[in-house]
């Protein structure tokens, strides 16, 4: 697959005087060129999940993948020149990205609808880059005890146990066009660092974080939505809670 990026922002520049020219350029708004350049991306996944009703929330077996190989040419923003229309300066980072998931799925023995998973996700960039391109270990899809930018680099790797399993079961409560149907809980564990160096790091730098989430099952939708949270981060043992909306 062929694609191209472009990642803009909207920029405001105050009054500029060029010295050179003896030019006064007035204030003007622009969008900003952070990134841009063509990509060629190749996906690979596969899932083995078994199927039943529960296979979105809670899968009792098989294995899901997930991989994807990006060889991206960057042009990224290296400055502002002052002109009657500024013009972005920008620096070539040309590089290749490696994307890996890999989850498996057990059913809990002696329970019908308990799930127990294991996870790895990482990544790896093979050319030193600035870290608007790095990969990020935090955040609602990563380490939740750490916020979004507190884990980043070249390399990263994170593995994730995780356990499910229903809480209320058959609701059966109707809220305008929204069925509720059933209430999950999902207690679960991470372990994961990004670094930027070849060399892996000490296994005492890993981050760690322990979180259990509640979601739910409701029509017209069949997918698990996470409703609340709460976290606890390791070694600092720092409690946190947070609501998210769930629509």
């Amino acid at each position: 697959e062929l694609i191209y990026n472009n990642t803009m922002q909207p920029y405001s520049n105050e009054e500029v005087f060029e010295p050179v020219s003896q030019t006064l350029y007035e204030d003007f708004d622009f969008f900003l060129h952070l990134s841009q350049g063509p990509a060629v991306v190749a996906v690979y996944s596969f899932d083995s999940r078994k199927r039943d009703r529960f296979t979105d929330i809670a899968p009792l077996g098989g294995r899901y993948a997930f991989a994807r190989v990006t060889h991206e040419r960057n042009q990224f923003i290296d400055g502002i020149e002052p002109r009657a229309v500024a013009a972005e300066k920008f620096i070539d980072y040309n590089f290749n990205r490696f994307e890996l998931t890999w989850e498996e799925f057990f059913r809990v023995p002696g329970t019908r609808y308990h799930s127990f998973s294991l996870r790895f996700t990482g990544g790896a960039i093979d050319q030193s880059t600035d870290d608007f391109f790095n990969f990020y270990a935090g955040g609602l899809l990563g380490m939740r005890g750490y916020s979004y930018f507190s884990i980043g680099g070249r390399f990263m790797a994170q593995y994730q146990a995780s356990y499910k399993f229903p809480l209320l079961m058959n609701i059966d409560k109707k809220f305008l066009f929204i069925h509720l149907n059933h209430l999950f809980v999902n207690v679960y564990g991470d372990f994961g660092n990004a670094w930027d160096e070849v060399e892996l790091p000490s296994i005492e730098s890993y981050k760690k974080d322990v979180a259990c989430s509640f979601g739910w099952m409701y029509f017209p939708t069949s997918c698990f939505q996470p409703g609340c949270f709460l976290m606890w981060r390791i070694p600092s043992i720092r409690l946190t809670t947070s609501i998210l909306n769930s629509i």
